[in-house]
């Protein structure tokens, strides 16, 4: 019989939610989104920190309790917000598609949510993906409502517009809504993430211990970075053709442009100004950790000027949503990753574009 080829047995995936024997870690969260099940929450962090694969989890894990008849879940990702009344419609048709859901309004969205909990008789799990578009929305103002009223339950998953509308005082999801913001996985969960799918595809790791402990401090322990670094290291194994992964091959990545490029993705990302250099001067003092008076020291030091408290904690908050910071404690940040340091550092992002990223935020003031 043909041996099936490794590259096709490779279970690393950049491009799906993490499932089955690939999702390690957010035990924490699963819990409290299992038997917190009065609560509405509110999942907030970076692009590909995990949130998909949270829910996708959840989702699962829910089928064993009898949830599923009253949970639905809903993405965004195709849903225009533009048009009056759009976002009810959509929400409305994904639940129930029938034509008085063609033609829900904002106005009718609660007595809609009402109705559907009253014929399931239970309220509504609603696991809304992809809000960052929708949340600051009149039809979310009526979830909100139906939520304080008992009808539907809410779990949100968003990025930084969903933080900052659950952050803010004047938010429309005026309701019981509890804040989880993803992060970096546990150590232990990391550390399984990148080693037990080498082991399943027969590699051996050489010097497990420091090369774990390198790999981890380069990726941040972030959930995407620990797939990408399996994926590219099983590759140049393979090109090797060797059964065994060494430090060495941790550093042969480093030379490596489209490694190169990953990394430094989230800088180029950042459009603000202020917050690009911000973060430039967060990674050139590489410090352990940052709080909000240090941010503000630092950006002192650089800029010339002063930012407020609350500028300084909304760009450190930005930085966490397009992973150049992560969060460090409730009021603490940190670099999201050694490898963003080592190849920012490498490609001049540290000079050249430092001195560019001053040049137009002291022209922006």
């Amino acid at each position: 019989m043909q041996q099936v080829s490794r590259r096709r047995l490779d279970p690393f995936n950049l491009l799906v939610p993490a499932e089955g024997s690939m999702f390690f870690g957010r035990q924490n969260e699963l819990e409290r989104l299992q038997h917190e099940d009065a609560t509405s929450f509110a999942v907030a962090g970076p692009g590909r920190i995990g949130k998909t694969s949270l829910m996708t989890r959840y989702r699962a894990l829910t089928l064993r309790d009898g949830r599923m008849s009253s949970q639905f879940r809903i993405s965004f990702f195709d849903c225009d917000p533009a048009p009056a009344n759009s976002v009810s419609r959509f929400l409305a048709m994904h639940i129930a598609s029938s034509r008085r859901s063609a033609e829900m309004t904002d106005a009718g969205l609660l007595n809609f949510v009402k109705y559907q909990s009253n014929a399931l008789g239970a309220p509504l799990d609603l696991l809304l993906d992809e809000v960052d578009l929708v949340c600051e929305s009149e039809a979310f103002k009526a979830l909100g409502a139906a939520a304080r009223e008992g009808y539907c339950r809410l779990v949100l998953f968003g990025k930084g517009v969903l933080l900052k509308t659950i952050l803010s005082e004047s938010s429309l999801l005026d309701c019981r809504m509890q804040l989880l913001h993803l992060g970096p996985l546990d150590a232990g969960s990391a550390r399984k993430l990148i080693l037990l799918p080498l082991r399943d595809l027969g590699f051996r790791i050489a010097g497990q211990e420091e090369f774990l402990e390198r790999v981890l401090s380069l990726t941040g322990r972030l959930p995407y970075l620990l797939q990408f670094y399996g994926q590219k290291l099983a590759q140049l194994a393979l090109e090797e053709q060797t059964d065994t992964i060494s430090l060495q091959h941790v550093e042969t990545l480093h030379a490596d442009f489209a490694t190169a490029q990953y990394f430094v993705k989230p800088l180029n990302e950042l459009r603000d100004a202020q917050t690009r250099l911000v973060g430039l001067s967060l990674l050139k003092e590489y410090r352990r950790e940052y709080s909000i008076p240090a941010v503000q020291e630092i950006y002192e030091r650089v800029a010339g000027t002063r930012l407020s408290h609350t500028r300084t904690s909304e760009i450190c908050n930005d930085l966490v949503i397009n992973n150049v910071l992560a969060w460090q404690g409730p009021s603490a940040f940190r670099i999201a990753n050694e490898g963003l340091y080592r190849y920012a550092h490498d490609m001049g992002y540290l000079t050249n574009a430092l001195e560019d990223s001053k040049k137009e935020a002291g022209s922006n003031n």
